[in-house]
């Protein structure tokens, strides 16, 4: 994910969870057209991740899987402003394709001025310094080696 020097967040992701959608559902998906418009929803009781973001058509409304993991935090965020007028779309629909790589989507808002993409994922934080465990590790690790 990027924010360019107007303030624009834009984002392209894999839809998630396709291979445990009922048959409707994956056929909705070979109906998609580029540019359509798709819409995100917040799912804090789904089981497995009280942070999922679903994804869904208008109307009829019809679900279509969830974004990536690692994005739901900022899409959330994102979401829960309005004047950052987040819109997703079909980029691409790839019938051939394994149900993971099936349907690309783009994502594009207007993000806050103090908005940093993946700034509240771990995973994707700066190392900053080396722990000391792991200086103990390397410090035995070269002993044992080298004697």
């Amino acid at each position: 994910p990027a924010v360019n020097d107007c303030g624009e967040y834009s984002l392209e992701f894999f839809a998630r969870s396709l291979s445990h959608l009922p048959t409707a559902a994956i056929s909705r998906i070979g109906e998609l057209q580029k540019g359509e418009r798709l819409y995100l929803m917040l799912d804090p009781q789904n089981d497995f991740d009280s942070q999922a973001v679903a994804m869904r058509t208008a109307t009829p409304s019809s679900f279509l899987g969830y974004c990536p993991k690692y994005y739901a935090q900022d899409l959330g965020t994102l979401l829960a402003d309005p004047e950052c007028a987040l819109t997703v779309r079909v980029k691409c629909v790839n019938l051939d394709a394994p149900s993971n790589m099936r349907l690309l989507c783009t994502v594009t808002a207007n993000a806050p001025s103090v908005f940093t993409p993946l700034s509240k994922e771990r995973d994707f934080l700066p190392v900053e310094g080396i722990p000391a465990e792991w200086i103990q590790l390397t410090t035995s690790l070269d002993e044992v080696l080298h004697g």
